[in-house]
């Protein structure tokens, strides 16, 4: 649920009481990753596996038509993408009264690429030639796949790739 602050910026639930929130009676947050422009995200159990997920909460109460129709566009796609240098997004929560997309996606424990190198710059450390060369490659090969007007995922059916009108 949305709410309208003292400064006139909306903020959502999750800000309030993240260690307490389910959504959609499925994730538990029990956690705040980091925040970006458009949202946060969140560190989420499922209830019934125990199994840790990343929850991007994209609040798009002030987005106007055209982000949003690039923001549907980005859900479409992503959904569809399978490689195993792509973060893999399992589910699409969509609270239409908040006006609340919530992404569930696959955690990754060590962090983004940016923390890596931050934390490594803080640590007074270098990331040696052949670490940065695999993750080149890496980056490269997901980019190719993107790229590729051939990309299938038998598991997905038309009707999960489609994300409902926001």
């Amino acid at each position: 649920m949305t709410h309208k602050g003292p400064t006139g910026f909306y903020f959502c639930t999750l800000d309030l009481m993240y260690d307490k929130h389910l959504i959609n009676n499925t994730y538990r947050v029990i956690g705040l990753c980091g925040s970006g422009s458009y949202g946060k995200v969140y560190r989420v159990q499922h209830v019934g596996t125990s199994e840790i997920y990343a929850c991007k909460e994209i609040c798009y109460t002030n987005m106007g038509a055209k982000e949003r129709g690039i923001l549907e566009q980005e859900v479409n796609v992503v959904t569809t993408l399978v490689h195993p240098h792509i973060i893999r997004h399992h589910e699409i929560i969509h609270d239409k009264a908040s006006e609340v997309l919530y992404v569930i996606m696959e955690f990754c424990t060590n962090g983004d690429l940016s923390s890596i190198m931050m934390n490594a710059k803080r640590a007074g450390n270098h990331l040696s030639e052949t670490y940065v060369l695999d993750i080149c490659k890496q980056v490269l090969d997901a980019l190719v796949y993107c790229h590729s007007p051939f990309k299938y995922n038998p598991a997905t059916s038309k009707g999960q790739m489609e994300a409902q009108k926001i």
